[in-house]
Protein backbone atom coordinates (compact mmCIF):
# COMPACT_ATOMS: atom_id res chain seq x y z
CA UNK A 1 0.00 0.00 0.00
CA UNK A 2 1.35 3.41 -0.88
CA UNK A 3 0.27 6.34 1.12
CA UNK A 4 0.53 9.70 0.17
CA UNK A 5 -0.36 13.41 1.12
CA UNK A 6 -3.88 14.62 0.00
CA UNK A 7 -2.91 18.05 -2.28
CA UNK A 8 -6.01 20.36 -3.33
CA UNK A 9 -5.99 21.87 -6.20
CA UNK A 10 -8.02 25.05 -6.00
CA UNK A 11 -7.61 28.81 -5.53
CA UNK A 12 -8.96 28.27 -2.05
CA UNK A 13 -6.66 27.38 0.44
CA UNK A 14 -6.75 24.11 1.69
CA UNK A 15 -8.87 23.02 4.69
CA UNK A 16 -6.41 21.00 7.23
CA UNK A 17 -8.17 18.75 9.82
CA UNK A 18 -6.72 19.68 13.39
CA UNK A 19 -5.74 17.50 16.30
CA UNK A 20 -4.80 19.47 19.23
CA UNK A 21 -3.96 22.65 17.04
CA UNK A 22 -1.73 20.04 15.03
CA UNK A 23 -2.95 19.69 11.16
CA UNK A 24 -3.68 16.37 10.42
CA UNK A 25 -2.43 14.34 6.96
CA UNK A 26 -5.01 12.64 5.02
CA UNK A 27 -3.75 9.43 3.23
CA UNK A 28 -5.61 7.43 0.43
CA UNK A 29 -4.17 4.37 -1.59
CA UNK A 30 -3.16 5.28 -4.83
CA UNK A 31 -4.14 2.26 -6.77
CA UNK A 32 -7.88 2.83 -4.97
CA UNK A 33 -8.13 6.36 -4.69
CA UNK A 34 -10.09 5.45 -1.42
CA UNK A 35 -9.32 8.03 1.23
CA UNK A 36 -8.18 6.66 4.78
CA UNK A 37 -8.91 8.61 7.78
CA UNK A 38 -6.74 11.51 9.43
CA UNK A 39 -3.26 10.43 10.63
CA UNK A 40 -1.89 12.15 13.66
CA UNK A 41 0.87 13.67 11.27
CA UNK A 42 1.76 17.12 11.80
CA UNK A 43 1.65 17.42 8.12
CA UNK A 44 0.55 20.65 6.47
CA UNK A 45 -0.97 20.25 2.66
CA UNK A 46 -0.10 22.48 0.37
CA UNK A 47 -1.86 23.94 -2.88
CA UNK A 48 -0.91 21.86 -5.99
CA UNK A 49 0.18 24.65 -7.54
CA UNK A 50 2.82 25.98 -5.20
CA UNK A 51 4.34 22.22 -5.42
CA UNK A 52 4.82 22.20 -8.96
CA UNK A 53 6.22 25.55 -8.55
CA UNK A 54 8.96 24.67 -6.51
CA UNK A 55 9.72 21.92 -7.95
CA UNK A 56 10.56 23.93 -10.78
CA UNK A 57 12.33 26.36 -9.45
CA UNK A 58 14.05 23.48 -7.89
CA UNK A 59 15.63 22.43 -11.26
CA UNK A 60 16.43 25.42 -12.18
CA UNK A 61 18.78 26.27 -9.18
CA UNK A 62 22.46 26.87 -9.09
CA UNK A 63 23.30 22.67 -9.03
CA UNK A 64 26.35 22.49 -6.60
CA UNK A 65 29.87 20.29 -6.93
CA UNK A 66 30.48 18.74 -3.44
CA UNK A 67 33.16 15.91 -4.19
CA UNK A 68 31.24 14.22 -1.10
CA UNK A 69 28.30 13.50 -3.33
CA UNK A 70 29.31 10.64 -6.14
CA UNK A 71 25.49 11.80 -8.17
CA UNK A 72 23.74 14.66 -7.60
CA UNK A 73 21.10 13.36 -5.98
CA UNK A 74 21.00 10.24 -3.17
CA UNK A 75 22.86 9.31 0.25
CA UNK A 76 26.27 8.39 0.24
CA UNK A 77 28.46 6.74 2.79
CA UNK A 78 31.12 9.14 4.16
CA UNK A 79 34.53 6.64 3.95
CA UNK A 80 36.02 7.61 6.63
CA UNK A 81 33.37 6.73 9.36
CA UNK A 82 31.25 3.96 9.03
CA UNK A 83 28.21 5.69 10.73
CA UNK A 84 28.31 8.78 8.63
CA UNK A 85 26.74 9.46 5.31
CA UNK A 86 25.77 12.57 3.04
CA UNK A 87 22.55 13.29 1.84
CA UNK A 88 22.64 14.78 -1.89
CA UNK A 89 20.51 16.96 -3.51
CA UNK A 90 21.43 19.11 -6.66
CA UNK A 91 24.83 18.17 -5.74
CA UNK A 92 25.09 19.99 -2.37
CA UNK A 93 25.89 17.48 0.22
CA UNK A 94 24.74 17.46 3.78
CA UNK A 95 26.52 15.37 6.80
CA UNK A 96 24.00 12.99 8.56
CA UNK A 97 24.83 11.01 11.17
CA UNK A 98 23.00 7.31 11.92
CA UNK A 99 21.73 6.61 15.65
CA UNK A 100 24.02 5.52 17.90
CA UNK A 101 25.48 2.03 17.38
CA UNK A 102 24.19 2.00 14.03
CA UNK A 103 26.26 2.11 10.61
CA UNK A 104 25.62 3.55 7.02
CA UNK A 105 25.12 0.30 4.18
CA UNK A 106 26.43 1.62 1.30
CA UNK A 107 24.08 -0.68 -1.04
CA UNK A 108 20.76 -0.66 0.76
CA UNK A 109 21.39 3.01 1.69
CA UNK A 110 20.09 3.12 5.63
CA UNK A 111 21.53 2.54 8.43
CA UNK A 112 21.84 -1.05 9.78
CA UNK A 113 23.46 -2.96 12.55
CA UNK A 114 27.51 -3.28 12.53
CA UNK A 115 26.80 -6.55 12.20
CA UNK A 116 25.11 -6.25 9.03
CA UNK A 117 27.51 -4.15 7.03
CA UNK A 118 31.24 -4.79 6.65
CA UNK A 119 32.59 -1.21 7.29
CA UNK A 120 36.14 -0.98 6.23
CA UNK A 121 36.80 3.15 7.08
CA UNK A 122 39.91 4.61 5.28
CA UNK A 123 42.75 5.62 7.55
CA UNK A 124 44.39 8.46 5.10
CA UNK A 125 42.94 12.31 5.35
CA UNK A 126 40.48 13.87 3.30
CA UNK A 127 41.67 15.38 0.41
CA UNK A 128 43.28 19.31 1.01
CA UNK A 129 40.62 19.97 -2.21
CA UNK A 130 37.63 19.29 -0.34
CA UNK A 131 35.74 21.49 1.98
CA UNK A 132 35.92 20.91 6.06
CA UNK A 133 33.08 19.04 7.45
Amino acid sequence: MTTVLLIQASASPPRVARYRGAPLARSFHRSSNIQHGPSRSPIRSLPLGLVEFSQRLAGLSHRGNDPFCEAPDGLFWNQWHCEQFFLCANGNGCLMTCDAGTHFHPTLKVCVWPFQTSCQPRTDSYPSSWPPL
